[in-house]
């Protein structure tokens, strides 16, 4: 491992020019596959230190562009993202669900692992409650910052918002998508910007 970072130290030397270049066939099969069905279904899954997002990252720069209409999952979190406002079906029907989650919550208060904090059942269902009206209300203005995060604590049923919350993209929206997601079937070597953080 010392060895890299005499790597490095060299690598920022005065004078020293380095190039990066990405070449996505050199990515093992299952995460080029990943990386390319979560760009083209606008579902980008992934948390903080996953390899899928941070390639996934990659080819959004190296493309020069982004979906703008796109749902980000990571444990129990859902972001939505959208520059429009959500359409009164879809919200209807998330909301349905949102509120799926939270009961299925309350039914887990007994085996809830309470080593840190011991809430009794009516303050445990009142935090549920006040979060599950908080998701529902802030959804409705999502698009004003452009996304909106929410806490969502059954993996099916968060799978199930964002599939529904995918509904809102227009056909453009989906051809962009699939345009960047086609990147990752050729045989070429990107230049990486130097602007890029892995």
């Amino acid at each position: 491992m010392s060895h890299m970072y005499a790597i490095a130290r060299q690598l920022q030397a005065p004078g020293v020019v380095t190039t990066a270049y990405f070449n996505p066939t050199r990515l093992t099969k299952s995460l080029r596959n990943m990386v390319r069905k979560s760009i083209a279904t606008g579902n980008h899954n992934g948390g903080w230190s996953s390899k899928t997002k941070d390639v996934r990252e990659l080819v959004f720069s190296l493309a020069g562009e982004k979906p703008v209409v796109y749902a980000a999952q990571s444990a129990d979190y859902l972001t939505l993202h959208t520059p429009r406002e959500i359409s009164a079906s879809v919200q209807s029907v998330i909301r349905g669900m949102l509120e799926a989650d939270c009961a299925l919550q309350k039914m887990d208060y007994d085996d809830t692992n309470k080593s840190r904090y011991h809430p009794t059942r009516d303050v445990f269902y009142a935090t549920i409650d006040e979060r599950c009206k908080e998701n529902i209300t802030k959804m409705k203005f999502a698009h004003h910052n452009r996304s909106y995060y929410m806490v969502v604590r059954t993996a099916k049923i968060r799978q199930q918002i964002a599939d529904e919350f995918l509904k809102e993209r227009t056909v453009e929206e989906i051809a962009i998508a699939e345009r960047i997601a086609r990147r990752l079937d050729y045989d070429l070597e990107y230049n990486v910007p130097t602007t890029h953080e892995f």
